[in-house]
């Protein structure tokens, strides 16, 4: 049997990339299973759109995938190489066989034991990669109209609905989806918020304070959400003019800061680059201690001793400091913030 997760708080890409590989196992005659913890992931959307359906996929939670792993179990990690940012680490310590499949530039931290490596930063995302892959299978994986909605709604999170990273490979890998009857509007409305939802990400846009091209806000106390939201309003942010990065902070309730980066993931605060930025060298920044990570990196977390000794050159470590206290102190801080303060 095959077992799929992705990241930590997984997503649309994540969740879409394993719905593609559960349709490859089963053109093949093997059983196939998507670990996953919906209370932490933000795919619900398309979970609920593949059931309602009648979608014969199956979904287990990571204690269901332990007692049914053994030692000829492989294990399929989506959507993330690095082993410290695997949804369930647990699984991925028992496996005996890992495969990885994904698009991010390649970290220190990667998974160095995989049977198979299938790593291509060129792609626009783990969706084109499955989809691409598809086409040399044999024989054929079906898929189902729900299933390729679910692809191609990982295909448009994290192109920013074919605006960033977005090559021919990409309209190619959107174009076999729709030929398997994805429809896009529906695929539009997995991204619908409610009114709710709408209100306060306005309410954290609207308090954002520009400092040296960057777009600095935070959420208010106790919101509920608050991942999902900053993670939106941060992407808004980007759309103001002079913006070339944004955060977005909110309140964890652990010691340390958590730090999600362009394009795709989510954390205490908000990392966006526009499409003029490029990939390149301008897209690492330095820790301290000399460690480089590239900026399409998932998640980081950092304690405050290195907080002391990270590199000043680089705005997210003025947050840093700030993000010791509350929203409230942030947003204290923020006002206190001029465009002619030196690091």
């Amino acid at each position: 049997r095959v077992m799929i997760m992705g990241h930590s708080f997984p997503d649309m890409d994540a969740f879409g990339a394993a719905v593609g590989v559960s349709s490859i196992t089963r053109a093949l005659g093997i059983d196939a299973y998507i670990v996953l913890d919906e209370n932490r992931s933000f795919a619900g959307a398309a979970v609920d759109m593949l059931r309602a359906d009648g979608w014969d996929g199956k979904i287990i939670d990571v204690n269901e995938a332990l007692a049914l792993m053994t030692r000829k179990t492989l294990l399929v990690v989506v959507d993330t190489h690095k082993s410290s940012f695997v949804d369930f680490p647990t699984l991925y310590e028992k496996a005996s066989a890992t495969v990885v499949i994904d698009h991010h530039r390649k970290s220190v931290d990667h998974i160095k034991d995989a049977l198979i490596f299938f790593h291509d930063p060129n792609a626009s995302s783990t969706c084109e990669m499955v989809t691409e892959l598809m086409r040399y299978i044999t024989p054929a994986p079906t898929l189902s109209p729900v299933e390729a909605q679910a692809m191609l709604a990982g295909i448009m999170l994290d192109t920013k609905e074919f605006v960033l990273s977005t090559g021919v490979r990409t309209f190619e890998a959107a174009a076999f989806l729709k030929g398997k009857g994805a429809d896009t509007v529906a695929v539009k409305r997995l991204f619908s918020n409610s009114i709710e939802s709408n209100r306060k990400r306005s309410e954290i846009i609207s308090a954002a304070h520009i400092y040296r091209g960057c777009a600095i806000a935070c959420t208010a106390p106790g919101m509920e959400n608050a991942r999902l939201l900053s993670a939106q309003a941060a992407d808004e942010l980007l759309e103001v003019s002079g913006v070339k990065a944004s955060f977005v902070i909110f309140d964890s309730g652990k010691d340390s800061v958590n730090i999600s980066e362009c394009p795709d993931n989510h954390g205490i605060s908000r990392w966006r680059r526009p499409p003029h930025h490029g990939c390149g060298s301008a897209h690492r920044r330095e820790y301290g201690g000399g460690k480089v990570e590239a900026l399409r990196s998932d998640r980081r977390q950092i304690s405050p001793h290195r907080r002391r000794r990270a590199n000043p050159d680089f705005v997210i470590f003025i947050l840093a400091p700030l993000c010791k206290g509350s929203c409230h102190e942030v947003t204290e801080g923020l006002t206190s913030l001029r465009s002619d303060d030196k690091y």
